[in-house]
């Protein structure tokens, strides 16, 4: 069932696969097929968000097992993002924060030795790269503020670049956890010799990987916003856009070294930074720019184009220019899968929109209370916030009429 795509997001057919596998290792412990499928059986717990249950099943899979670098970074994903979870929504006290914060960190040394043991007994290009988010799974642990360990993160951290040069996909978030570690060191020289260094040493990769960079940044933005941070989003968004100038200036002196893709990247980026530091006018001119790079580039509903036209009519709704935004956001809407990240985007900017046009109240009320019927966490933690903010807005607007 799980193969096939009607039922590939189904939690009640993952549910059934855990029960059938698991009734499969308890009648035929020693068969090969009831081992192999202890890892799917820890992965089908993960995608139906058992997190706690799905790292104990990923533990019991065996080093021998060909998914056993999966299982290890599996088993840290779900410890971490548990930890995440609970340090951002208060769901545990502090001593039991920290407890699961120190189990957390023996489960990512565990899979950084474990991965170890494999690769030296065997080593494709893959393992080397499940390795590596390992590796970087592990720094990022150790710069968490519930660990706080930095210097152990540049340690954990050192020749990573040449280590796993085959995997630039790891290098720019690698990258933004040295900048991170030196920062909290207080070492702010080091933090920007960490990019120019990378620049002047491995031009030939550098394109990608620095839009790897501020994607990795771009995360960490999206992750403050989630927890309502706004000075923290401001903040990293501010060094963001400092980060993608610094890019520009260098790329623009070596056409050759990054594509016309990655550059454009980079730009977008830069706008959507400087959006989200607080400056809607200086983004919305860049976004202009982009778009007519954009319009050449890629296909009109690319990723990027998308992105782009989301950028603009956010610019547009910061600054007061709500009509303008309105049909960019409905746009965006309608031609995003639904309930993807752009799709959330598009639909609490068409609201707000509508929110602040004082458009019908309760067509708007209608439309929040349909998809908390649809989707109850409402595309997460900020779109959630968003969306109740204007509930609750209309919910006073009806009231108000109804008292005059």
């Amino acid at each position: 069932m799980l193969n096939k795509p009607q039922w590939r997001n189904s939690a009640k057919a993952r549910t059934a696969f855990v029960r059938a596998a698991k009734l499969m290792q308890k009648h035929f412990p020693d068969s090969p097929q009831a081992r192999r499928l202890q890892y799917f059986i820890a992965l089908t717990l993960e995608q139906n968000q058992k997190l706690t249950e799905a790292a104990d099943e990923y533990a019991r899979v065996a080093i021998d097992d060909p998914d056993a670098l999966k299982a290890a970074l599996g088993r840290t994903r779900c410890l971490k993002n548990t930890l995440n979870h609970a340090a951002a929504n208060r769901t545990l006290s502090e001593s039991e924060i920290k407890k699961l914060a120190q189990k957390t960190l023996r489960a990512a040394q565990q899979g950084v030795k474990t991965a170890g043991r494999i690769i030296h007994q065997q080593s494709t290009k893959d393992d080397r790269c499940l390795t590596a988010e390992i590796v970087l799974t592990l720094a990022n642990l150790l710069n968490t503020s519930h660990i706080n360990t930095p210097a152990q993160a540049l340690t954990t951290l050192q020749n990573f670049e040449t280590r796993f040069a085959e995997c630039p996909e790891s290098i720019g978030p690698a990258l933004r956890q040295r900048i991170l570690a030196h920062r909290e060191l207080k070492q702010l020289a080091q933090a920007r010799q960490v990019v120019q260094q990378y620049l002047s040493t491995s031009p030939d990769t550098a394109g990608p990987v620095m839009a790897r960079l501020l994607e990795a940044m771009r995360n960490e933005i999206d992750a403050a916003a989630d927890r309502g941070n706004k000075q923290e989003q401001t903040d990293i968004a501010a060094e963001a856009h400092q980060l993608a100038k610094m890019l520009i200036d260098w790329s623009e002196q070596r056409p050759q070294q990054v594509s016309p893709t990655d550059l454009l990247t980079i730009r977008t980026w830069q706008a959507w930074s400087l959006l989200n530091a607080g400056k809607p006018a200086d983004a919305f001119s860049l976004y202009q720019t982009c778009q007519k790079i954009g319009d050449h580039l890629l296909p009109a509903n690319s990723t990027s184009n998308m992105e782009i036209r989301l950028g603009k009519a956010e610019c547009l709704l910061a600054l007061g220019k709500v009509n303008d935004a309105l049909p960019i956001f409905m746009n965006v809407w309608q031609n995003s899968p639904e309930h993807s990240t752009p799709w959330w985007r598009s639909f609490v900017g068409c609201l707000e929109s509508h929110n602040r046009l004082k458009k019908n109240p309760n067509q708007i009320l209608q439309s929040i209370h349909q998809q908390k019927h649809l989707s109850p966490d409402l595309g997460g933690p900020r779109w959630k916030r968003a969306l109740e903010n204007i509930e609750k807005t209309n919910q006073n607007r009806i009231q108000n009429s109804t008292h005059q």
